[in-house]
């Protein structure tokens, strides 16, 4: 019988059973096509002068399918019959149609199989064939006809939208959280709530990665979304395992939300001395957004382990960060604000996959290293206090927060709800409009309006773009040429310096590092540098500008008031004038 997602019992926390509203599904399974035992011969035998005969030969019948051709037909119409079959990023896949039971389980409608692998259509051709009591086990030849058959069959077929873990439609103002769970069961939340569904009144079609873990049933409490008080206090449950402070606990909130819509994150930079549970703390996120089998990992080697490590899961950490490789760095950039990548279809040499990312990345570190200006203009960066209790272990953290992950769960759904009833509401200064992560920054005004959270009076947004400069004023201190460049300014009475880039390349020269591969050595290098530091040279107080005069260019860079970043003064993260 299919398993049954159920609230707890303990009558004290007041909860109640979302999935008591539908039965679980199990109509028969229609009955599959049986194939022949053995092969029956008919017609006659094809004369070795037949071509002499003329038009009285006798007519050659076609030979039948033999038992493997057969199986393979039977396997093919199971296939059609129980299944609805489309493509998907470049790829076959199959839905269940209806109610479709394979080993005493019901599939749930709303979860897309691949063809091959774990969990696929071939594990599941194998269990019809089974419960259909054929007598006979489909060969593995046979399994590969019809597997092959569907693939062809799926190149005709419509494209299907298939969601991972969380599905937002902007359209219908709704988010969609699949569960995880085996009968499919999914979450569906609005400006007026959320409410756990039926997998068959699911509104869009999810896919699975071995690696995807269960969330838990979101604890129900009788309180409205408009009473913020209890569903602050529940997610305030998380603060026990993220050791935030009381500013940055609202921009926490803010991240965790803006992981459900649809536009890109920040990465988040979990940091702090030895001993400030990061680890634990990326572990809990994960948990919140995308349950997962190994939810922190090691920093991948190359673009092609990155890719693979994506495919499976809508959001993942890496523990212990030391260094970003600039590959990395760039490949970062590209992966929260969202990217395609082309890749070779397994088994042939010319095909490609088309596939589309982005995703939601925890990292946790003592010290990243120096960052380069486009990845930091992408970090919200957090640092954890020291702890200031004794350290728990891992069995009672477990314990702890399997307790408290169906509350904490729960109030997020209830905040997610508010937060899209608010969307696009929130008035956004020039400043704030200019943020590179503007989607984000759009969340969070929107979270200031629904709620005040406790530590930042609702004024998460300014806390954010205060974040922002700080970064960017940490990346230009760590970067050399940045700091040539602000040399070079204050060392002028009027706080100008202009030149041609040569000029400029012997005026830096000094402050070169001989191992530094980057320093740029002609003047197209050092206009892409200067490019990529702009903002950090704004945040510095410092503008660029470039230009032909007399058909030589030049650049010149200005000393700037310092502005607040929340003011519709402030400087503009890039330079007006085109370099």
């Amino acid at each position: 019988m299919p398993s049954t997602v159920r609230a707890s019992d303990d009558p004290a926390r007041d909860v109640a059973d979302p999935l008591a509203d539908y039965e679980p599904r199990g109509e028969p399974l229609p009955p599959p096509v049986v194939p022949p035992s053995s092969p029956q011969p008919t017609g006659t035998d094809v004369p070795e002068d037949a071509d002499a005969a003329g038009d009285d030969a006798t007519p050659v019948e076609e030979a039948p399918a033999g038992p493997r051709e057969a199986r393979a037909a039977t396997l093919v119409t199971m296939t059609k019959t129980n299944f609805d079959i489309g493509q998907a990023d470049g790829a076959t896949v199959v839905v269940p149609r209806g109610a479709v039971t394979t080993g005493n389980f019901a599939l749930p409608p709303n979860i897309a199989l691949p063809l091959r692998g774990r969990g696929g259509l071939a594990q599941h051709l194998r269990l019809l064939w089974d419960d259909a009591r054929l007598g006979s086990v489909p060969s593995a030849t046979a399994l590969t006809d019809a597997l092959s058959t569907v693939e062809a069959l799926g190149t005709r077929s419509e494209e299907i939208k298939l969601h991972r873990r969380v599905a937002h439609l902007p359209t219908k103002r709704q988010v969609v959280v699949d569960l995880g769970t085996r009968d499919g069961a999914a979450v569906v939340v609005t400006p007026g709530g959320w409410r756990v569904v039926a997998p068959d009144a699911c509104p869009v079609i999810f896919q699975r990665s071995p690696l995807a873990r269960a969330h838990p049933l979101p604890a129900v409490h009788k309180v409205t979304a408009a009473d913020c008080a209890k569903v602050l206090a529940d997610l305030a449950l998380l603060r026990r395992y993220v050791n935030v402070t009381d500013a940055d606990w609202p921009l926490l909130v803010g991240w965790l939300v803006a992981t459900h819509l649809t536009g890109p994150t920040p990465v988040l930079l979990l940091t702090g001395e030895a001993g400030t549970g990061k680890s634990s703390a990326a572990r809990a996120v994960i948990d919140l957004i995308d349950p997962q089998e190994a939810p922190l990992r090691q920093v991948p080697r190359d673009e092609d382990q990155l890719t693979i490590a994506s495919l499976g899961t809508a959001a993942f950490a890496w523990d212990n960060v030391s260094k970003l490789p600039v590959w990395l760095s760039d490949a970062l950039c590209q992966l929260v604000t969202g990217h395609g990548r082309v890749v070779r279809q397994l088994y042939t040499d010319t095909g490609t996959v088309p596939t589309w990312m982005r995703r939601s990345v925890v990292m946790t570190s003592i010290d990243a290293g120096t960052l380069r200006g486009d990845l930091a203009t992408r970090l919200l960066p957090l640092e954890l206090t020291p702890l200031r209790q004794r350290r728990r272990g891992e069995a009672d953290l477990d314990v702890t927060w399997a307790a408290d992950r169906p509350r904490i769960l729960a109030a997020l759904l209830t905040l997610l709800s508010r937060v899209l009833g608010q969307l696009g509401e929130a008035p956004l200064s020039s400043a704030h409009r200019q943020l590179r992560m503007s989607d984000f920054a759009g969340v969070l005004a929107a979270l200031d309006l629904v709620t005040d959270v406790p530590g930042a009076d609702g004024q998460s947004l300014t806390t954010y773009a205060e974040s922002q400069v700080d970064v960017q004023i940490t990346v230009a201190e760590g970067d050399r040429l940045a700091s040539a460049i602000k040399g070079l300014v204050d060392d002028r009475q009027d706080g100008q310096w202009s030149g041609t880039w040569t000029q400029f390349l012997t005026a830096v020269a000094s402050s070169r590092d001989p191992h530094d591969k980057e320093w740029p050595t002609t003047g197209q290098q050092a206009s892409g540098r200067v490019k990529g530091l702009a903002t950090a040279l704004v945040a510095l107080g410092i503008t660029a500008q470039s230009g032909k005069s007399n058909g030589v260019r030049k650049v010149t860079f200005t000393a700037t008031a310092p502005t607040e970043p929340d003011s519709d003064t402030a400087p503009l993260p890039f330079p007006l004038e085109p370099f």
